[in-house]
């Protein structure tokens, strides 16, 4: 089995963890919680890259190494980092739980140290008749943003690959790229899990 974690922080007040698990080749459950963020759909997506350098605005589009257009988590034709919309409840918090099998933690697409973007407004799957819907969904600005510099607009989630090896070391503040491969981060060692969060 393979683990990872991303931790989530804005100047906004957006803050939330969200796990990522795979046995061998099967498909990757997603779960997380958030908070801060308005009430209603939020497009929710892997970009391409995880650089933070000009904010989230530097993760580039969705996921997408098939070169396929944008679509439903369901569709055939989608882009592999498409996740569709999650819920926020009225009080600003949501937990979700997603399954997919076209965002791996291993091989050549492992999704491992690109950014995970929450957006300002629903995604319409491909389906909005809009002149992005088959780029970005039209979902919107990047509500939020976790990054090695002062947070700009968008939500950039950095991973963390966990295994079992050297536990408790703290890397938590290094870039993806330059922390150990073999780190397991245990909750008092990743910035950012006990903060408040909704109850899943």
């Amino acid at each position: 089995m393979v683990k990872a974690v991303a931790v989530l922080g804005s100047s906004e007040g957006v803050t939330g963890t969200v796990f990522f698990t795979q046995e061998a080749n099967g498909p990757t459950t997603v779960t997380g919680s958030l908070v801060g963020l308005k009430p209603g759909l939020h497009g929710f997506h892997v970009h391409a890259l995880g650089d933070t350098t000009n904010g989230c605005l530097s993760t580039g589009a969705h996921f997408n190494p098939q070169s396929k257009e944008h679509g439903a988590p369901e569709d055939e034709n989608r882009h592999a980092g498409d996740l569709g919309n999650i819920n926020v409840g009225d009080d600003g918090t949501v937990c979700f739980s997603i399954t997919d099998s076209q965002i791996p933690l291993t091989g050549p697409n492992s999704i491992i140290g690109r950014a995970v973007v929450v957006h300002a407004d629903p995604d319409d799957l491909g389906k909005g008749g809009h002149e992005l819907s088959k780029t970005t969904g039209n979902a919107g600005g990047r509500v939020a943003c976790e990054s090695w510099e002062p947070p700009r607009k968008g939500t950039v989630i950095d991973f963390v690959r966990l295994d079992k090896k050297d536990r408790g070391k703290t890397n938590a503040a290094l870039p993806a790229s330059t922390r150990p491969n073999n780190t397991e981060l245990t909750a008092t060692d990743v910035p950012g899990l006990h903060k408040k969060k909704p109850s899943c």
